[in-house]
């Protein structure tokens, strides 16, 4: 929680889409709940502008038709970096939300999450799945490498912290106050992953609690999965 100066400010100078958050001071972290958001320590921000809405399909598109740019999911992986994959598992693909048909065990992540061929920013879902009717949903099924990319082209940066909760599914882009739909921020704890913060349509008290402002989970810079997306920020200047 932002304090003294801290909090939202709109204006007339704002960037088209964007926010800007004053500048503050706020205590990051919780020691109730997991080890990697401790300890509690006080920071502070200088004012900066925020997307109000994750980036959605429609803007990331434009991205792409523009630059012609290849998502990570998108990608074959190089032989030389899995050399015991065969051929199969080398194709282009992105971690896929499965429902169970009923309760499993709940250590395993595999049991819902699936490994998907073909499986993109194009096909959330993976082979049949499509934009038709998402195209103001948060894009989702993009790494840190690709949301930085977008982030380049606009002008623009990722933010360092930020804050979500959980909807239900994706839903176009804005439908819910305060930031309430899936969003990937950056941190960084060390080369091969990236600070996730937000919740999402799958966060629930009955598995984790990943989906609180204080909450920080590790995740992979080069792997997209079906429930994140992200948002932009911009350097503001003087308070």
């Amino acid at each position: 929680m932002l304090t003294g100066r801290g909090g939202l400010i709109d204006g007339a100078d704002a960037p088209a889409g964007m926010v800007r958050i004053a500048a503050g001071r706020f205590h990051m972290g919780d020691t109730r709940y997991y080890r990697d958001e401790s300890p509690v320590h006080e920071r502070s921000v200088d004012s900066f502008w925020l997307d109000r809405t994750p980036v959605t399909n429609r803007q990331f598109v434009s991205f792409v038709d523009e630059t012609g740019y290849v998502t990570v999911a998108e990608r074959a992986l190089d032989p030389a970096e899995f050399p015991e994959s065969t051929p199969d598992m080398l194709q282009p693909g992105s971690l896929v939300f499965r429902r169970t048909a009923g309760p499993v065990n709940l250590q395993d992540w595999r049991q819902w999450w699936e490994w998907t061929t073909g499986a993109s920013w194009r096909a959330p879902e993976g082979p049949g799945s499509d934009l038709s009717d998402r195209w103001d949903h948060p894009v989702v099924q993009v790494s840190f490498d690709d949301a930085q990319a977008y982030a380049a082209w606009a002008g623009e940066r990722l933010p360092t912290e930020g804050l979500g909760a959980f909807g239900g599914g994706t839903a176009p882009a804005g439908s819910y106050p305060g930031g309430r739909t899936t969003l990937a921020n950056v941190g960084g704890d060390g080369e091969s992953r990236r600070v996730l913060k937000g919740g999402s349509f799958l966060s629930s008290p009955d598995y984790c609690l990943r989906f609180r402002p204080a909450a920080r989970s590790p995740h992979s810079h080069d792997t997209g999965a079906s429930h994140i997306g992200f948002r932009c920020a911009m350097d503001a200047g003087a308070p």
